[in-house]
């Protein structure tokens, strides 16, 4: 909407990292006990994505037998997005983040990890310490022909600087901890090749605590 915030942050942060809809939604109104009104605004968006966040702790409390970790519901929610608004094919953007909400691909894939289908995983709450320079996952998608979209993300440390628009600085420093995500591919002759990939959504989930 034009009334929404837009990024990126002056530390070049991707935000927001999805969206929800907030205009003219036909919601609950204050005249009465049994009234409604079509509203817009974040008050309209921000349920409907706090909602989503509370099926997956759900999910993940009932067949996965553990309680998520914000980074993970983040991971999830970021992982099913929805790009198709988003302009000129780009991935990422300042306006959409990483896509609209879509709890249909979200809890899609969080059943096909509960099924422990070949070709999803989740990883709920790794730890990465000082001492550490990398960690390593070995996954295979079952199909050489398929594609691997990988989504990161992690719960850090409070930054450092005034995160007021108009005090904040260059350098301050909002993340800590900066993560780099590789993937390196196996061929059917056994030679590899590590490449950086942009982080989106799709097959693999992975969320960190720092």
């Amino acid at each position: 909407t034009v009334f929404s915030g837009w990024g990126t942050t002056n530390d070049l942060r991707i935000k927001p990292e999805v969206v929800a809809n907030g205009l003219q939604v036909f919601s609950c109104s204050n005249a009465s006990n049994t009234s409604y009104a079509t509203l817009s605004g974040t008050s309209m968006s921000c349920p409907f994505a706090t909602g989503c966040s509370i099926l997956i702790q759900e999910f993940c409390q009932k067949y996965l037998s553990y309680f998520p970790k914000s980074s993970t519901a983040k991971g999830c929610i970021i992982h099913g997005a929805d790009f198709y608004e988003i302009p000129n094919d780009a991935n990422v953007s300042g306006k959409h983040g990483y896509g609209i909400i879509n709890m249909n691909n979200t809890l899609k894939f969080l059943d096909e990890v509960y099924k422990n289908t070949d070709g999803y995983a989740l990883y709920n709450n790794e730890v990465m310490t000082n001492d550490d320079t990398e960690k390593i996952y070995t996954f295979d998608n079952g199909d050489a022909f398929k594609s691997l979209v990988v989504t990161l993300c992690w719960t850090d440390v409070p930054g450092v600087g005034n995160d007021t628009f108009s005090i904040q600085q260059p350098d301050d420093k909002s993340i800590i901890n900066r993560l780099g995500l590789y993937i390196e591919h196996t061929n059917t002759q056994g030679q590899s090749d590590r490449k950086s990939t942009r982080l989106n959504s799709s097959h693999l989930v992975i969320s960190y605590a720092v």
